[in-house]
């Protein structure tokens, strides 16, 4: 009898119970969830932490251009044209110092005529004093002279008055003569009207010779008016020579090509700056500037001298411009194109920052990049504070 070979059975596998999956699912389901929930709140509560203890800046940025803190402007006191320039950019010049000249050739032609004048008119009084007693004798002496002849004509008169029989007075016998007629008295008679009348005009000229007083007066004053005349014309020469109103460096570049051009009086023919002191102007957005106060401090960064350690400034703000910045106006000249329209706001360097700086390596214009610090505090101060704002709304 055979037997059939014994087949072996297969082996069981036994799953795990649905249940016990589920438990060990949500058991690692709330562990994670767990864990980033503590991971969010040590984050919470280290910003929390941050924000009561990091200290944060709030900074206005603005770019424009470096110049001397004081910058003076040298001006024509006279019209004219000028003749020479006696200094040449980058100079150094004291207070008073000649820098330039017009051409005098005018001034002192006026300066000689009006000499010439004031010294004929004087002469001319001299004259005139002098020679008044000379006409006031020679008008007495007429006089004189002209008293005889009516004496002589009234004694003419007197002898054809006797050999004829006539008795009287010949004044008053010459005065008739004009209504009656005698061969013998009218010529005596017009005689003695003539030497009368001859007395009369030497009493008139003697009086006249008085008033030579106001002759030499009015001379005096016309002198008096030359002399005047004459001084402000040597002002006038003496402000052919342009002086410094204050020392400093010549900024002006090329001034020589300005030699034999007119120049109206009060204008610049060059400028000097200060450079012991230094400014940054810059131009500030008008979404920035009503955050910006005077006296707010600053970093200036010179890129011009990256290559120095100290190309950073300190600065503070010492001015706010009340209007924007318009193209072509004097306090825009040199900032860059992209400020245009901004606002321009005045940095005074620390010069104790700008002292290390090797003299002669600033200069005007150089750009310069500017931060304004706006606002210190803690971080949650300014977040709470700009969250507030943006709650109440623009302009509340």
């Amino acid at each position: 009898m055979t037997t059939s070979p014994r087949r072996s059975e297969p082996r069981k596998f036994q799953l795990p119970e649905i249940r016990d999956q589920q438990v060990a699912a949500t058991w690692v389901t709330r562990r994670a969830i767990s864990m980033v929930f503590a991971t969010l709140m040590l984050l919470a509560t280290t910003a929390l932490v941050a924000s009561l203890v990091v200290t944060v800046t709030l900074t206005v940025d603005g770019d424009g251009v470096i110049e001397p803190a004081s910058i003076w402007f040298v001006r024509a006191a006279d019209v004219g044209i000028l003749s020479m320039v006696l200094v040449h950019t980058g100079d150094t010049v004291r207070a008073g110092q000649v820098v330039a000249r017009l051409d005098p050739f005018a001034v002192s032609s006026s300066v000689a005529e009006l000499m010439s004048q004031v010294d004929g008119a004087r002469v001319d009084v001299e004259r005139l004093v002098h020679a008044v007693p000379y006409d006031s004798a020679r008008l007495e002496s007429k006089l004189v002279q002209a008293e005889s002849q009516v004496l002589r004509a009234r004694a003419t008169l007197h002898q054809r008055m006797s050999d004829f029989g006539l008795f009287g007075d010949a004044d008053s016998l010459a005065l008739a003569s004009s209504t009656r007629a005698h061969y013998a008295l009218d010529a005596p008679s017009a005689d003695l009207m003539a030497a009368k009348a001859e007395v009369a005009s030497a009493h008139v000229d003697l009086s006249a010779s008085r008033l030579a007083a106001y002759d030499i007066a009015r001379k005096q004053a016309d002198i008096r008016q030359l002399e005047a005349q004459l001084d402000l014309a040597r002002r006038r020469l003496s402000r052919q020579a342009v002086v410094a109103p204050a020392a400093g460096i010549v900024l002006s570049d090329d001034i020589e090509r300005l030699v034999g051009s007119s120049v109206a009086a009060g204008e610049s023919i060059l400028e000097l700056g200060d450079i012991r002191g230094w400014r940054a102007r810059i131009a500030v957005s008008e979404h920035d500037l009503h955050r910006i106060r005077v006296g707010d401090r600053a970093k200036v960064e010179l890129p011009a001298l990256s290559e120095l350690e100290n190309y950073r400034l300190d600065g503070v703000v010492v001015a706010v411009g009340w209007q924007p910045a318009a193209s072509g106006r004097s306090d825009t000249a040199g900032l860059p194109n992209s400020t245009a329209g901004g606002y321009r706001v005045l940095l005074s360097l620390d010069s104790t920052g700008v002292a290390p700086i090797t003299p002669g390596l600033l200069r005007r214009g150089y750009v310069a990049h500017g931060k304004i610090a706006t606002r210190s505090g803690r971080l949650f101060g300014i977040l709470l504070d700009y969250f507030r704002d943006r709650l109440r709304g623009p302009g509340r």
